[in-house]
């Protein structure tokens, strides 16, 4: 006879998690629908020109379009029933079984130095290995495969190393999440984090476990000179008459350079945050340090020469190291001395901590002296 009084059975203590969940996909549908727009203006464009000579540039619009389409078609994440399967766009479907999983990896300096692109590198007991990239995907689809993927890479017994915490928060992914409240399933993993941050050898606090405020860095001064100095020579393009093809082509040329310049200062950006440093310059990706782990600061005692130039070749850093073997390279060459300031203020703390080895001319570097425009003088 069932006793009436014993518990119903719970789930087993073995069974694997999520796998009672749906699945889910992630695809690039915003970029397939950006392609075809381009390839539907080039068709049109070859229809409303076609008696004209102009059709071979809207021919390859097209053709070029359309050829994006099938790539981004071709990407897709997939977790479904404990496996996760990649098919990226140049390469073939890959799978792998979660529930045999025994190690991930994210790699803290990215692997292409010029897209930023990074990858998350996941293995099973078998020796399968799955390296996964969600660059270009939406934050909100991209939500959802991390969710159903976090069970299984945080389990017990899988072993972890980099930025596997920012992989699946999505920071580690290009176009970024909005900052918002963490959610609640990764509140234990942060608080632990913290908890273990933020306590010294000798009981002493660490600073910046505490909610930091957002302090960054931007170049915004010359993003707007070279916008104005960009469409200044774009309307001069326009107003100098057509006879003078040679004055017309330098000043479209200018444009063009002063435009690109704009992009480049745009993409300039450094961020501390919770005891984190984010940086992206302007031909580099994104890369992060954990200040609350920080071993080593380098400031050079010389200036670094870049590229050969003589104008702009020399250049000095301020080189971050933490335990993980993160390396951030700030460069405040060109910044405002006031928001160059606050960041500077943000990271001495850090800087500072006994037990971070310091190297070269760090306190001229926090003082803002290895910098231009150098601040002024204050006297003693």
């Amino acid at each position: 006879m069932t006793n009436m009084n014993q518990a119903p059975a719970g789930p087993s203590t073995g069974s694997t998690p999520g796998t009672a969940s749906g699945p889910a996909v992630l695809r690039m549908r915003h970029f397939i629908l950006i392609e075809l727009a381009l390839c539907a203006v080039g068709v049109a464009r070859i229809l409303a020109f076609r008696h004209s000579g102009y059709t071979e540039a809207f021919v390859i619009l097209a053709v070029v379009g359309l050829f994006w389409v099938v790539v981004f078609a071709r990407f897709e994440v997939k977790v479904e029933d404990g496996r996760l399967s990649f098919r990226d766009r140049f390469r073939p479907c890959r799978s792998l079984d979660l529930s045999q999983l025994v190690s991930v990896t994210a790699p803290g300096k990215p692997e292409r130095w010029l897209t930023g692109r990074r990858f998350m590198v996941l293995t099973d007991r078998q020796g399968a290995e799955l390296k996964l990239t969600l660059y270009g995907t939406r934050p909100s689809q991209r939500r959802r495969v991390l969710a159903a993927l976090e069970p299984y890479v945080m389990a017990d017994g899988v072993s972890r190393a980099g930025l596997v915490d920012e992989a699946l928060s999505g920071e580690l992914w290009w176009p970024h999440p909005r900052r918002r409240a963490a959610p609640a399933s990764r509140t234990t993993r942060a608080a632990s984090r913290q908890g273990r941050a933020g306590t010294g050898m000798n009981g002493s606090i660490i600073p910046g476990t505490a909610r930091d405020a957002a302090v960054v860095l931007r170049q915004l001064g010359w993003s707007l000179t070279e916008l104005i100095i960009g469409g200044a020579f774009l309307t001069a393009h326009f107003l100098i008459p057509a006879q003078h093809d040679l004055l017309r082509a330098v000043t479209a040329g200018a444009a063009i350079g002063s435009l690109m310049v704009f992009f480049l200062k745009a993409r300039f950006r450094y961020e501390v945050r919770a005891g984190q440093v984010t940086t992206r310059e302007q031909l580099r990706g994104t890369c992060s340090a954990d200040l609350t782990r920080l071993t080593g600061v380098t400031a050079p005692d010389e200036p670094e020469n870049v590229w050969g130039l003589t104008l702009f070749g020399r250049k000095r850093w301020l080189e971050l190291r933490d335990e993980r073997g993160s390396v951030v390279r700030l460069s405040f060459f060109g910044t405002r001395k006031g928001p160059r300031r606050r960041l500077l203020a943000a990271l001495e703390p850090y800087v500072m901590a006994d037990g971070v080895s310091r190297t070269g001319l760090v306190r001229e570097a926090l003082d803002g002296q290895l910098w231009w425009p150098r601040p002024r003088q204050r006297p003693s």
